[in-house]
């Protein structure tokens, strides 16, 4: 779900406020305790929230899963899961990752048999779902002490490792992970990604997790499965259109509350940009072109296509970024459409309303190319 909140940003402001002290009364190493008590439990379950700030904005994406997970399976992760995420559920049994899309009553089959390599597939049962920032995967990771650390009243034991760092556009930029270990129950409750650029923090998407129950005693994960259609080739893809396609018809109401129609435009160019806010690469492109130096050319016409976000999150938006074209909000059908499995995606339509060109992802050339 995603949500405006600004008392959300309290959880992000708190990277500047912890309380740290040196920390002398550890008799355990709290890192592997928290990893024996998980591994010791034959059922654990726990709840997720996520929450992701939008960088400059007010804005903050939140997403809430619900987790079970039984351990001791001889399979390729050595544990079971059921990961309940509002409109798509993760069920990894019997060495086999099912996906279900409720909103498109698919169900997306992952086997080993796919994989040339076993690693091949554990590695897709991790990063397909979120199960990677679980509170027992995060821990078997390599981790250093850093502090311990006060958050609400409780203390926590702070550890973390850089993921990445490098320098890019003349920026130099670091990744931070890290996780708190609750000091009474020995439990992982916080996970936080620290993105900074030239030193200074950029986003901090903050991992919760709460209400866990554990136990020692046999438990068989149920779960009811909807008779949605199932496809067993996940790595398969929808083939996208192509170049010289007839275009797909277009129809809404921008935010201005002016009709939009695709078939409006023949005779002319028209480039569809469809881009989301949370997505990085869609905010460079529009950084870009909102450049004083940059004119786009009178010879093509511009739709920004958000299939997401719905108009008030857009008009929010706008408020700190300027988008200088008519907005479609909430367009998941056009998406849809013009099958868009990533952001940015560019199609430039010609004159007869086929399709010329297809741009995925950010490109400073391809923008340039509609320079004035």
């Amino acid at each position: 779900m995603k949500t405006y909140s600004s008392k959300l940003l309290i959880l992000f402001s708190s990277v500047a406020a912890l309380t740290f002290f040196a920390c002398n009364d550890k008799k355990t190493d709290p890192l592997q305790e928290a990893l024996n008590k998980l591994q010791a439990s034959h059922w654990m379950s726990y709840s997720e929230e996520a929450y992701y700030p939008i960088p400059d904005t007010e804005l903050v994406d939140t997403l809430n899963f619900e987790v079970e997970i039984v351990n001791g399976i001889d399979d390729s992760l050595g544990y079971n899961y059921i990961m309940k995420a509002g409109d798509g559920d993760y069920i990894f049994q019997e060495n086999k990752l099912r996906v279900i899309n409720h909103k498109n009553r698919l169900t997306r089959i992952f086997l080993p048999d796919h994989f040339e390599e076993k690693k091949d597939f554990k590695k897709i049962v991790e990063q397909y779902s979120r199960i990677k920032y679980s509170p027992q995967t995060l821990l078997k990771k390599a981790w250093y002490y850093k502090a311990d650390t006060i958050i609400d009243n409780s203390k926590l034991y702070n550890y973390s490792k850089i993921d990445r760092e490098g320098i890019h556009e003349g920026q130099k930029f670091r990744v931070e992970h890290h996780i708190f270990i609750n000091s009474k129950t020995a439990l992982l409750e916080r996970f936080e990604r620290r993105y900074y650029v030239d030193g200074n923090l950029n986003q901090c998407v903050v991992n919760r997790y709460l209400n866990f129950k554990l136990s020692q005693n046999p438990v068989t994960l149920a779960y009811n499965f909807p008779t949605y259609t199932s496809v067993y080739d996940p790595e398969k893809k929808q083939e996208g259109l192509k170049v010289g396609e007839q275009a797909p018809p277009i129809s809404g109401v921008d935010l201005d509350g002016n009709a939009i129609n695709l078939k409006d435009f023949r005779g002319e160019k028209v480039l569809l940009n469809f881009s989301v806010i949370g997505c990085g690469a869609c905010k460079m492109a529009l950084d870009h072109i909102n450049k004083a130096d940059y004119r786009f050319t009178e010879k093509v016409k511009v739709l920004y296509i958000n299939p997401e976000d719905n108009e008030n999150r857009m008009k929010k938006f706008m408020e700190r970024f300027p988008i200088p074209f008519p907005i479609i909000a909430g367009a998941s059908e056009i998406g849809d459409k013009y099958r868009v499995s990533g952001y940015p995606s560019y199609f430039l339509i010609d004159e007869e309303g086929r399709i010329d060109q297809i741009k995925i992802g950010y490109s400073e050339e391809f923008i340039d190319e509609f320079r004035q």
